[in-house]
C-alpha cells in the first residue's frame, strides 16, 4: 500500500488488474489474512474509491459485467457497506456531534493521565505483548492498510482486553488508514463497542479464529475465545437496550439512538 500512486489512471488499472478475482474467487478467499504484502484475495481497491479517483459504480459495473449478479454478489455487496454507512451516518449528524465531543474529552483526558499515554502508546507501537496485535499496529502505520478482519480484531482487542477508550482508537486508525473515512471508520468502532446492535458474532469469531493460522500464537488464541464469550454477552446486552449506558439498564433519553 505504501506505493499506491494517487491518481484515476493507478486506480483504473488496479480495478482492471481485479476483475477476473472479482467473482467466486473474492467470496471463497475474501476472509483469509496471509499479512502484509499478501493481500491477493481482496480488491484493495478502497484507497482510490475513498479519495473519488475510482467510484462504487465503476467497480460494480465491472464486477456484473465480467462475472454476473451471482457470481459478482458478495463483492458488490461489500462495496455496497461503505455507502450504506455513508447515508446512515448524513442521517444522523448527531452520531457524529457525539464522537467529536468524546474524542476530544479523551484528548483532554489523554494529556492528563500518563498511564493512559502509557498504554495508548504502546499500542499504536505495536508493544503490547499480543503477537497479533502487535503485527497489525506495525501494518497499519507501515503500509496504511489492515484485511477487514484485522481490523474488527484489532478494535475488539483495543477495547475489550486492553480497555482502551474506543474513539482513541477510531482516530488512530483515521490518522492512518489509507481508505479511512469518517463514516466506515467511527461506525465500525461503535459497532465494536456495542453503540450499534449486532446479532451474535460468535460464529463469525470462529471463522476468524480459523482464518487468521499464520498470526495468532497459542497464547492469542487463548485471547481471542474469551473476546468470543465476551463478545456473545456484549450481545446479550445490546439486545436489551439502545447502547451500553453506565447510569441506566435498559434505553434511556441520553443515550443515542441506535438506529
Amino acid at each position: 500500500m505504501t506505493e499506491m500512486v494517487p491518481s484515476r489512471a493507478a486506480g483504473r488499472a488496479a480495478m482492471q488488474a481485479f476483475i477476473p478475482a472479482m467473482g467466486h474467487r473474492y467470496e471463497n478467499g475474501r476472509n483469509y489474512d496471509y499479512g502484509p504484502g499478501r493481500h491477493k484475495a481482496v480488491s484493495m481497491l478502497s484507497p482510490y474509491i475513498r479519495r473519488r479517483l475510482i467510484t462504487e459504480a465503476e467497480v460494480v459495473t465491472a464486477a456484473l459485467d465480467a462475472h454476473g449478479p451471482e457470481g459478482a454478489g458478495k463483492f458488490i455487496e461489500e462495496v455496497i457497506w461503505r455507502g450504506y454507512y455513508k447515508g446512515w451516518l448524513e442521517r444522523r449528524p448527531q452520531v457524529w456531534d457525539s464522537y467529536v465531543k468524546g474524542l476530544n474529552t479523551d484528548l483532554f483526558s489523554l494529556e492528563r493521565d500518563r498511564h493512559l499515554r502509557r498504554d495508548i502508546a504502546l499500542a499504536e507501537t505495536g508493544q503490547t505483548g499480543l503477537d497479533c496485535f502487535d503485527a497489525w499496529a506495525h501494518e497499519l502505520v507501515e503500509t496504511g492498510y489492515l484485511h477487514n478482519h484485522a481490523r474488527m480484531w484489532f478494535a475488539s482487542i483495543w477495547i475489550l482486553t486492553l480497555g482502551l477508550p474506543w474513539r482513541l482508537g477510531a482516530d488512530f486508525f483515521f490518522r492512518h488508514l489509507l481508505d479511512g473515512d469518517a463514516a466506515s471508520n467511527t461506525l465500525g468502532w461503535r459497532g465494536q463497542r456495542g453503540y450499534i446492535p449486532v446479532a451474535s458474532p460468535t460464529p463469525h469469531v470462529r471463522r476468524t479464529l480459523r482464518h487468521l493460522p499464520m498470526v495468532v500464537s497459542p497464547q492469542d488464541m487463548a485471547t481471542l475465545r474469551r473476546l468470543s464469550r465476551d463478545w456473545k454477552h456484549q450481545s446479550q446486552m445490546a439486545s436489551r437496550r439502545c447502547c451500553p449506558c453506565a447510569k441506566c439498564a435498559r434505553h434511556c433519553p441520553t443515550c443515542q439512538p441506535c438506529f
